[in-house]
């Protein structure tokens, strides 16, 4: 008995069957992952023969069996052309990674990806790094940028270990890069804002205005702080003068380092140095020939530093010389009166840095007689005017010229 060509095996008939119902769940889903991108639909209409994954060649049996009837092959070249639409639509759907990452669909390396106003999370528990980034060529391993004004490119949190980390073997670990805003900037509500740990030091700064910059504090002193102190800690009160904690406390124990009315470190000159003379040649080691202070009680200037500072004697060799801003001068004054042909009155010989010297300036009283007195002194100078540190000088004597010599041994700076 010959076979039917009508009738197809029921095994076959329940293969297909099943096979055509796959075919139609996936495009129904590609469809519908479709419609998501209107960009992914505009290139599948444009969708050309080089877009399209080959399709495996179907193999021809030159003999087809006896069982395979019109209605058979005929199911089979509608299942044909519908995968050639589903390969079609994958192909396409391949070829658009960053489509697809707009979409919540996968990040794709090597590709801008787009997640609009979505947020890409990983969750991880290892010992090890939850992601790691390396790059081998010469640009940034992680690069991070924020358009917000009260966000950050980058930000990390931690319980216990640092929130952001960054290692390098001979540049830095981590830098900070600004045109008008801090470089870096740390805050923390109860330990160190930054804190430096090194080898070498715990902290190289440099700055192309200052090293260094403290912000004053609200209060006049650090002894109206409440708070507990610790030594080795600098302070600038709201005066802007400056304090170092020698013993840990509440508040501790401080020094003013400086400020407006301190007088700065004390530099000591190589070897006393005479700056004023004012005997006659025959009588001076001077070469300065200063004019001494005229009886009258008149103010006689006497210039130490600066552009017209006094020229200090010198028997060889370049003397020593006060720096502009010194706030005073340590030495020896000398007073030589009723001699040199000097008439021998009674008078007082006042010295100050503000002019005219007022009451309670007075360094040397003499008599009648010829007198030779000597006087170690701390002197303030003024820095007020000018490029320039200025002592003033008042003779009160009526009619008694004196002679005056000044050695300076060191100043404060």
């Amino acid at each position: 008995m010959s076979a039917d060509p009508n009738h197809i095996p029921p095994i076959a008939d329940e293969r297909f069957n099943k096979l055509e119902q796959g075919m139609a769940d996936t495009q129904q889903q590609i469809a519908e992952v479709l419609k998501q991108n209107k960009e992914i639909r505009e290139l599948l209409s444009q969708l050309t023969p080089t877009n399209v994954r080959a399709t495996p060649t179907e193999k021809t049996d030159s003999s087809p069996s006896s069982e395979l009837i019109p209605s058979f092959v005929s199911r089979r070249s509608m299942l044909k052309k519908a995968a050639l639409a589903t390969l079609g639509a994958v192909a396409v759907w391949e070829t658009m990674p960053s489509a697809r990452a707009a979409s919540g669909g996968d990040m794709i390396l090597g590709t801008s990806n787009s997640a609009s106003s979505s947020s890409t999370g990983l969750t991880a528990s290892t010992s090890s790094a939850a992601l790691s980034v390396m790059n081998s060529g010469s640009g940034y391993g992680v690069y991070a940028y924020s358009s917000s004004s009260s966000n950050a490119g980058v930000s990390g949190s931690s319980r216990y270990a640092p929130g952001v980390s960054g290692s390098s073997i001979y540049v830095p670990g981590v830098s900070g890069t600004s045109t008008s805003g801090y470089g870096v900037s740390g805050t923390s509500t109860s330990g160190y804002g930054v804190y430096g740990n090194g080898g070498k030091y715990g902290a190289g700064l440099d700055g192309g205005l200052a090293p260094l910059y403290l912000f004053a504090s609200t209060l006049n002193n650090p002894y109206s702080d409440t708070q507990t102190h610790f030594a080795g800690e600098l302070y600038v009160d709201s005066l802007n003068e400056l304090w170092y904690c020698t013993v840990g406390g509440t508040p501790g124990t401080w020094r003013k380092i400086a400020g407006s009315a301190t007088a700065g470190s004390f530099a000591l000159l190589p070897a006393p140095t005479r700056f004023i003379d004012t005997r006659t040649a025959g009588e001076s080691t001077s070469s300065t020939g200063t004019a001494p202070p005229a009886p009258g009680g008149g103010v006689t200037t006497y210039t130490f530093s600066g552009t017209n500072a006094l020229t200090p004697y010198s028997s060889g060799g370049t003397p020593p010389s006060i720096p502009f801003g010194a706030t005073g001068l340590v030495g020896r004054l000398t007073v030589l009166s009723g001699q040199n042909g000097h008439t021998a009155v009674t008078g007082e010989l006042k010295v100050s840095n503000v002019n005219p010297p007022g009451f309670g300036s007075g360094l040397i009283l003499w008599g009648a007689g010829s007198s030779t007195q000597i006087l170690p002194f701390v002197l303030a100078l003024d820095n007020s005017s000018g490029d320039a540190g200025k002592m003033y000088f008042v003779n009160t004597s009526a009619a008694d010229v004196i002679d005056l010599i000044v050695d300076v041994t060191g100043y404060y700076y």
